[in-house]
């Protein structure tokens, strides 16, 4: 269990940027398409809590293994290594 929470410790920054691509970015879509109307209005109405929490397990547990690729990869190492890069360190 440490080795799940390690993972996800270490890949936080790109787990919450590929979380907004997943669940923010397709509500733009939709308001943009719809006029461009205010966002708030999708959080609500998007889907019901239960419905929520299982697409937040689904999610947890299918990017599990895209950041284990991106261990054994040791080559990009994900939006960390790019801010990494950026700061000098």
């Amino acid at each position: 269990m440490a080795g799940f929470f390690s993972r996800y410790s270490r890949y936080a920054l790109t787990t919450y940027i590929v979380h907004h691509a997943v669940h923010v970015w397709p509500m733009y879509a939709v308001a943009l398409a719809r006029g461009g109307g205010d966002i708030e209005r999708y959080y609500a109405n998007a889907v019901s809590t239960p419905a929520a929490f299982c697409l937040a397990v689904v999610f947890v547990a299918a990017f599990f293994p895209v950041l284990g690729r991106m261990d054994a990869k040791r080559g990009w190492k994900g939006f960390e290594g790019i801010l990494r890069r950026i700061s000098g360190g």
